[in-house]
This record gives C-alpha cells, structure tokens and sequence, in this order.
C-alpha cells in the first residue's frame, strides 16, 4: 500500500522523538521529504527514465506553431510525438537544424518539430510546417515527467522502493540540525544502504529488453523519409 504524507510524517517524529518538540517545524520535514524525492528521482532517472514515462495528448490549433511543454515534463525529455488521424499514423521526427530552412522552404507532408527556447516563453515545441489542422487528440506526445512531490497530508509516495531512502533522508537532515555547525553535511553509511538498496530494488525491476540499451542510427531512415516527402 502506497504510503502518505502523513503516515511518513508520523514515522519520522516517532523514529527521531519529535513529538512535542519545536526545533524542527513540519514544514521543514516536508521540505526535507521533497528533497528526498529529488535525490530518489535523479538516481532513478540516470538508470532507467522510463520509469517515469508518461504521455499526454497535444491540442492542436490551425495556424499555430509553438507549444507550450507538459507542465511536469522533466528536463525537456520528450522521448517520441506521435500523430494519428485514420489511416494517418507516423511517429513525428525531431527536425535538425540544418534541415529546417529546406523543410520550412518546401513544406513537408508530415509534421517535424524541434525545440525552441527564448526569454520570454521558454521551451516550446514547435512543429514544421505550421499546423493547418484543429485537433484536440490527433497528437500524443511521450515524455518523461518528475516525480510528484509533496505538499498535502494525503498526497502519495509515488515511488515505493524509495520510501525507506526517503525517510532515512529525512532523519538524516534532522540530525544535521541537531549538529548544527559541526556538521559536515557528509551522507551517512545509513542513507547510502539506502540508496544502494534502492538501486538494487530498480535494477531488478528493469525488463531485460531494456538494459544496455543502444539507440539505433535512423539517418538512413531519416533520408528516406525526407526522399517520400518529396522535399
């Protein structure tokens, strides 16, 4: 069973005897949990990212180019678009920059998109050529999201073979304040266990099709696809 906020609030006061004590504010806690689930996510991500993957569909709206990312993207990771209106169904390619002046000057058949960040809207997708189309649900977009974090007493660890290195975190930050100064901020030979067992627990859940995994050279297909389009 997943477990709340709470329930690992209630956990960490009982383990570290903080009942009725001041010196280390509930808020503090949570934002110690949450820094936990960074740790946890970063670990989680550098292994297997796909434990993360999620997808949403993108509305389209005729005559515009730029979309705004999923707001719980993780660093930009979009790992496929996908389009599809009946018999239409393709995987929209990544559009390389020396190829976007030819794309935009012939105007493909099929989408391409690429990435673009400026100061005022950030990273948005933009898609080649510009949408002729309103669609609420012709295009998916499969991205790799953050780990939720925390906030209410009701909200969920999402990430169970965490909860035992997120709360040693915790604790350990605890200890950090008691120390004050003298503290060097060092990770404990408890935390690493943790986080060892937590790498061990994710290790075994990767399906073997995934591990050691080579992202295959597509510019022949690349090539192919442009020649189809007839750019």
């Amino acid at each position: 069973m997943a477990k709340t906020w709470a329930v690992l609030l209630e956990e960490v006061k009982d383990d570290m005897n903080l009942h009725g004590e001041d010196f280390v504010s509930d808020a503090e806690l949570l934002a110690w949990a949450n820094d936990g689930i960074e740790q946890a996510e970063k670990e989680i991500v550098s292994l297997y990212d796909k434990y993360f993957e999620t997808d949403t569909a993108l509305a389209l709206v005729s005559g515009t180019k730029l979309y705004s990312l999923p707001s719980d993207i993780l660093a930009n990771k979009i790992t496929n678009i996908e389009y599809a209106n009946g018999n239409s169904e393709y995987e929209i390619l990544y559009l390389k920059r020396k190829e976007q002046v030819r794309y935009e000057g012939h105007g493909g058949k099929y989408y391409r998109y690429r990435l673009r960040n400026d100061s005022t809207n950030g990273i948005q997708i933009e898609f080649f050529p510009t949408p002729t189309e309103t669609s609420s649900e012709n295009i998916k977009v499969h991205y790799i999201r953050s780990a939720t974090r925390l906030a209410l007493t009701t909200d969920v660890i999402e990430i169970p073979i965490a909860d035992a290195f997120i709360k040693q975190y915790m604790k350990d930050q605890v200890r950090g304040k008691e120390l004050g100064p003298m503290w060097d901020h060092a990770e404990t030979q408890s935390l690493a266990k943790q986080r060892a067992l937590m790498i061990e627990a994710l290790q075994n859940m990767i399906p073997d099709d995934s591990r050691d995994e080579i992202i295959p050279d597509t510019s022949f297909y690349d090539e192919v696809y442009d020649d189809y389009e007839g750019i």
